[in-house]
């Protein structure tokens, strides 16, 4: 189970921060607050917290590629596309059935469904690839 590369690892949750960053800034960040009712003021307001924010998604974020990582490492022949493939059916898996029930059962609107869970097939995908080819 601990077959796995730190330093990929490291790098994996480095690029969930990036790809976290373009997402939810530039590419859907205006349409993603205002599907979750968070105005530009409440963002102002919790900039003094982004810190503590940051630092937590970003041990959050180590735990998501540690987990992919012991995943990938289960294959018999690693490489990029086992990788990209494992998290392909963990993020349907787990990522889309969860977000699934938020939309059923709290009446979250499809449209925030598809901007989170584009979110996350991106970074496990990108992720993925890393860890099983970076062994």
């Amino acid at each position: 189970m601990m077959n796995v590369n730190w330093v990929a690892i490291f790098v994996a949750a480095i690029i969930s921060m990036v790809v976290g960053s373009v997402w939810y800034g530039p590419l859907f960040g205006k349409r993603w607050m205002k599907l979750i009712s968070f105005t530009k003021e409440e963002m102002e307001k919790g900039k003094k917290d982004m810190p503590k924010t940051y630092g937590m998604m970003f041990v959050g974020s180590l735990v998501t590629s540690f987990v992919l990582a012991v995943t990938i490492s289960l294959a018999p022949e690693p490489s990029a596309m086992t990788g990209a493939t494992a998290a392909f059916w963990l993020w349907l898996g787990f990522i889309v059935s969860s977000k699934f029930s938020e939309v059923l059962f709290e009446k979250k609107k499809w449209e925030l469904f598809y901007i989170e869970c584009g979110y996350y097939l991106v970074f496990l995908l990108i992720a993925g690839a890393l860890l099983g080819a970076w062994r």
